[in-house]
């Protein structure tokens, strides 16, 4: 076995551990949506527990 087809596989398995690691712009993707879900959920949460900012005057 000469040094080549040794350092091969272990190129192989450097570059499918990259692989499976998720990119930095899917981490920020994840974390942005993470933060507008939390947002919109807790302003739905204070509307609807504010009645009188709801009601139609008359």
């Amino acid at each position: 076995m000469t040094k080549a087809t040794a350092s091969k596989p272990s190129k192989a398995k450097a570059a499918s551990a990259a692989a499976t690691l998720p990119k930095t712009t899917d981490v920020n993707w994840i974390a942005v949506s993470l933060a507008l879900f939390l947002l919109g959920a807790a302003l739905l949460g204070s509307a609807r527990r504010s009645t009188c900012a709801y009601t139609l005057p008359g």
